[in-house]
């Protein structure tokens, strides 16, 4: 009876150590999804600061084009001033013209 008892025991103590064995296991799967998980909001947290910073770059980009735009209206502008100045200068030489015939 003991020899039995002896034997029960021993393959308790085979099927409590495997079953420790199926635990740690399963600890070492669950770290390493938990790390996965680590992982894919580093990559979540990388692709949104890139996306920030295209968003950035693309908000550069529209006020260049807001300050081209309205150096090109300046200089529109200063055209059209300089094309009055010289109608009027016009007009006043065809005027001192008329005045010296």
């Amino acid at each position: 009876v003991d020899l039995l008892t002896g034997v029960v025991d021993f393959l308790t103590g085979v099927v409590d150590l495997l079953a420790g064995v199926v635990d740690f296991l399963t600890g070492v799967v669950d770290l390493l999804a938990g790390v996965i998980d680590l992982l894919a909001g580093v990559v979540d947290l990388l692709t949104g600061v890139i996306d920030f910073l295209a968003g950035v770059v693309d908000l550069l980009a529209g006020v260049m084009d807001l300050l081209t735009g309205v150096v090109d209206f300046l200089t529109g502008v200063i055209d059209l001033l300089a094309g009055v100045v010289d109608l009027l200068t016009g007009v006043v030489d065809f005027l001192t013209g008329v005045v010296d015939l």
